[in-house]
């Protein structure tokens, strides 16, 4: 027996906490609406072996086995930055960066939690489950530093490279050559930025990534465009193709600019060392009288001073007098441009194919594209 008067008309509500991992259902025993990934409180009513209450608008059931009148665990990550207050709703007495974990109890809608010595609540809406993750591309030249000590740089990052990692703070920790490290988050773009690097001769260019190659670079050049995973994607005046990362240089290479590829498909990448001898100043000397006449680019004059039909300079002089003849490229690149113009009617995009192609003037896709902006301007 009980006492009536004990006894009211409607559901008696409570107030309790749902574990993390739970499961909420749209009936006792229904259909499955979620798992949650962290505890919630909850108001609703005692139907037997289940709390009744209202999740996301909807009726909801969680079983009473799973709920708790007790400040219940719950670990995230910082979505963005967050206030820590002394008290729920109260004064700010610091903040915890963004991606940073946070672990403690949930009370109401917030999470106790112990920062750097401070205890303090934030709003628990304002972690996630799973760590801040980022991936985007260098502003600049990047140091990269080690997770362990950050006084200590272990290496560099190309303007333009892609970044990857998770946020921490004011960090972004990733994995660099099997070693953990960090670079500023401040310093990596969520927004595309072009990469300027060098190509190797021979390299093929594909029509998509893992796709057939539609054609290739006949010598080692300079190259610009934007990372796609581990293809660069360039963009020559509508010409879109892809190149694959193991032919791509952050450093200019030995062979930039005088790999001659021969009718007969033999690379030839030479140097000259440090002896200067006739045959070099020879060479000089010609390339000069050349440039005098013709705005060529640095590759013709090389091919030029090599050719039977030329100079017939050894490969190593004709690459000193390309190297020291003091030469503008970008400004014979632009003259030979206009020149072109004075007889064609081209669009921009015809008039770089001409300046950069093989069978063109061969200037460097760079200088090209310096040329058609400054001309069309």
């Amino acid at each position: 027996y009980v006492y009536a008067t004990l006894l009211q008309k409607n559901p008696v509500k409570v107030t309790r906490y749902i574990k993390a991992n739970s499961i909420i259902r749209s009936t006792p025993n229904g259909s499955i609406i979620t798992r949650l990934w962290r505890p919630i409180r909850v108001t609703g009513t005692i139907q037997g072996a289940w709390l009744k209450f209202t999740y996301n608008s909807k009726t909801a059931y969680a079983a009473m086995r799973v709920t708790t009148t007790s400040n219940p665990p719950m670990t995230g990550y910082a979505k963005q930055t967050l206030n820590l207050r002394n008290t729920p709703k109260g004064s700010i007495i610091g903040t915890i960066p963004r991606g940073v974990k946070v672990s403690g109890v949930l009370v109401g809608n917030m999470v106790k939690t112990t920062y750097k010595g401070k205890t303090g609540y934030v709003y628990a809406t304002l972690l996630q489950k799973k760590p801040v993750e980022i991936s985007g591309y260098a502003s600049q030249k990047l140091n990269v530093r080690s997770y362990s000590d950050s006084s200590k740089i272990i290496g560099k990052i190309a303007k333009g490279r892609q970044v990857s990692g998770q946020v921490t703070g004011n960090l972004v920790v990733f994995t660099y050559n099997g070693t953990k490290a960090t670079v500023y988050r401040s310093l990596v773009s969520t927004k595309p930025v072009t990469y300027t690097g060098y190509v190797l001769a021979n390299a093929k260019i594909h029509v998509k990534p893992n796709g057939s190659s539609c054609d290739e670079y006949k010598y080692t050049n300079d190259i610009q465009g934007i990372w796609e995973g581990d293809w660069l994607k360039t963009d020559d005046r509508g010409d879109t193709g892809y190149v694959y990362k193991s032919n791509i240089k952050d450093s200019k290479p030995s062979s930039y600019g005088v790999s001659y590829i021969a009718s007969y498909g033999v690379s030839y990448i030479v140097s000259y060392g440090s002896t200067v001898t006739t045959e070099y100043k020879n060479a000089l000397a010609e390339a000069n009288k050349y440039l005098e006449i013709f705005d060529l680019s640095k590759q013709r004059l090389y091919e030029q001073l090599i050719s039977p039909h030329g100079g017939e300079y050894s490969l190593k002089a004709a690459q000193y007098a390309v190297e020291n003849c003091g030469a503008n490229w970008r400004q014979n690149s632009v003259k030979s441009g206009r020149g072109y113009l004075e007889i064609f009617n081209w669009s921009k995009e015809r008039l770089f194919k001409q300046l950069s192609s093989e069978q063109g003037e061969q200037f460097t896709r760079a200088d090209a594209q310096y040329a058609v902006d400054v001309i069309f301007k």
